[in-house]
C-alpha cells in the first residue's frame, strides 16, 4: 500500500511539475510580448513629447557684396584691410573668382565665423572701413555675439528645466546657438533630446534631475574651444567634472556614445534620447 502510494505521488508530481512549467512558459512568452508592446509605447509616447518646430537653419560663410568697389574697399591699400579684419577675427577670408559678388568666410569656430559675419556686414553698412575701425566693430560685435549667446543658454535651461547652473557654464551652453552636429542645431537637438530622456525617466521611474542634466549638457564637449587634445565625449567630462557635477551625470557624458559601459539606467536613457532625436 505504502509503495503503491509512494508510485502515485511520483506520477502526480511529475505532471504537476509538467504543467507547471508549461505554464510558467506561456506566462513568460506573454510577458515578454506584453513588455515589448509597452516598450514601444513608452518610446513612441516619449517621442510625441519630443517634437519640436525644425527649422532648417544652417549657418552661413557667405558675405553678399553690394558692388565690385565695396570689395577692393575691403582689401584696402596693399590688403590691409583684409589683413587687419583675418588677424583680429581670426576667421580667413576667401574670393571666389566665380562668385564676384561674395566673400566667402572660413572658420572652423563657428562663432567666430558669426561674429566675422556680422562685423563684416557692420563695417558695409558704416562705410569707414580701415584697420582702426575694423578693430572697433569686431570688439563690439563680440560683446553683442557674447550677450545673445548667454541669452540662449539661459533660453535652453529655462526651457529644459534646469535652474542654478554656474553663468559660466551658461554662456558655454550658449555656444551651442551656432553650432551645428550633421545639420542639426544643437540647441534644437539638446532641447529635443532633453524632452525625450524626461518622458523616457518618467515612464520607467528614473532619476529624472540626472537625465535631465545629461542630455542638457552630453554633447557640451563640442563647444569647448579651450585646448583641442580628446574627443567631444573626453572634452565634456573634463568639463563637468571642473564644475563638479554629480557623479551620475559625468558617466551620462562619458557613457553615451558607449564610450564606456553604461553604469547605470539614466545612461542608457540619455544614450537612447540621443539616438532618436539624432
Amino acid at each position: 500500500k505504502e509503495e503503491a502510494q509512494k508510485i502515485l505521488l511520483e506520477n502526480i508530481d511529475k505532471e504537476l511539475s509538467g504543467e507547471i512549467s508549461r505554464r510558467i512558459k506561456e506566462a513568460e512568452d506573454e510577458i515578454k510580448l506584453a513588455a515589448d508592446e509597452k516598450a514601444k509605447e513608452i518610446l513612441a509616447d516619449a517621442m510625441l513629447h519630443g517634437v519640436t518646430d525644425y527649422i532648417s537653419e544652417f549657418t552661413t560663410s557667405k558675405v553678399k557684396l553690394p558692388d565690385e568697389e565695396m570689395k577692393g574697399r575691403i582689401i584696402g591699400k596693399e590688403g590691409r584691410n583684409v589683413r587687419t579684419f583675418e588677424q583680429v577675427t581670426g576667421v580667413d577670408v576667401v574670393m571666389d573668382d566665380e562668385i564676384p559678388d561674395t566673400l566667402i568666410l572660413s572658420s572652423f569656430d563657428p562663432v567666430r565665423r558669426e561674429i566675422a559675419k556680422v562685423a563684416l556686414e557692420r563695417l558695409m553698412e558704416d562705410g569707414r572701413i580701415q584697420p582702426q575701425r575694423i578693430e572697433e566693430i569686431v570688439e563690439k560685435t563680440k560683446e553683442d555675439i557674447n550677450k545673445l549667446m548667454r541669452a540662449a543658454g539661459e533660453k535652453l535651461c529655462h526651457d529644459t528645466g534646469v535652474y542654478n547652473l554656474p553663468v559660466e557654464l551658461v554662456d558655454i551652453i550658449g555656444r551651442f546657438k551656432y553650432r551645428y552636429s550633421y545639420g542639426q542645431n544643437l540647441i534644437l537637438h539638446t532641447q529635443e533630446e532633453t524632452q525625450i530622456g524626461i518622458a523616457l525617466a518618467k515612464e520607467i521611474g528614473a532619476d529624472v534631475n540626472v537625465v535631465k542634466l545629461g542630455c542638457l549638457l552630453h554633447d557640451i564637449g563640442k563647444v569647448v574651444t579651450e585646448g583641442d587634445e580628446g574627443t567631444h565625449v573626453e572634452k565634456g567630462v573634463q568639463l563637468a567634472k571642473k564644475f563638479q557635477l554629480p557623479e551620475k551625470v559625468i558617466n551620462c557624458i562619458a557613457e553615451h556614445h558607449e564610450d564606456k559601459p553604461f553604469s547605470a539606467v539614466e545612461s542608457i536613457i540619455v544614450y537612447i534620447s540621443d539616438a532618436i532625436s539624432g
